[in-house]
């Protein structure tokens, strides 16, 4: 696994899901559009969200070198979990988002490692401590 991958395939989920809410009935915009009703469900802001950062992570993904790659996946990865705790607090509002407890804790928490996981490299090759170098 590696930073390219985390982000063309996470990239490209997060336009699915916005592209999803875009259509309605499917994930929202309202609980009642969703499949998944209260549980789960993308307010509007979440969906515009979802595809802008899944456009970013795309272009990320082909344009940008290999250290910014591991760069924009550590510091997604950071985000992603200190979302999820803050959800996990409580916190279901931000910014207009919409958090459900505990369906976006579980998201962000799943796409948080895994985004660490592809920045940082820990098979003996790389570590936490040199995660920006490029060999």
């Amino acid at each position: 696994m590696n930073p390219k991958y985390f982000l063309s395939v996470s990239g490209a989920i997060l336009i699915a899901v916005g592209i999803l809410g875009l259509i309605g009935g499917i994930i929202g915009p309202t609980p009642g559009d969703s499949l998944f009703g209260n549980i789960w469900y993308f307010n509007s802001v979440e969906i515009w969200a979802h595809l802008a950062i899944g456009i970013f992570a795309i272009v990320c993904a082909f344009l940008l070198s290999e250290k910014i790659q591991k760069f924009v996946s550590v510091t997604l990865g950071i985000l992603l979990i200190t979302l999820g705790f803050y959800i996990l607090l409580g916190n279901y509002e931000l910014l207009g988002a919409h958090f459900e407890h505990p369906a976006d804790t579980f998201f962000n928490f799943i796409f948080g490692v895994w985004a660490l996981m592809a920045g940082v490299k820990i098979n003996g090759n790389k570590s936490v401590g040199n995660f920006m170098n490029t060999q």
